[in-house]
């Protein structure tokens, strides 16, 4: 858990995403994901490993340009 400039908490993690592709191939790919406010601070205290489901948007990462996953809303699942 980190805090922006203005105090807002902020959550980076990795998270690993497991599909099945029409042939029954198994795919899978780890994703930058970030979290600001009460769904960081909740998703901090989730025991590594959990099953979720996310709500949320893709955008750069300002400083790497790499694609990121901000997360608005989840549930364990």
């Amino acid at each position: 858990m980190r805090y922006t400039p203005a105090g807002v908490p902020a959550l980076d993690m990795q998270i690993e995403h497991l599909s099945t592709d029409l042939n029954g191939h198994d795919a899978t790919v780890n994703l930058s994901v970030v979290a600001f406010g009460l769904v960081a601070q909740t998703l901090s205290s989730t025991p590594l490993g959990s099953t979720l489901k996310l709500d949320g948007f893709l955008r750069h990462s300002a400083k790497s340009k790499k694609l990121i996953v901000q997360i608005e809303s989840f549930e364990i699942i």
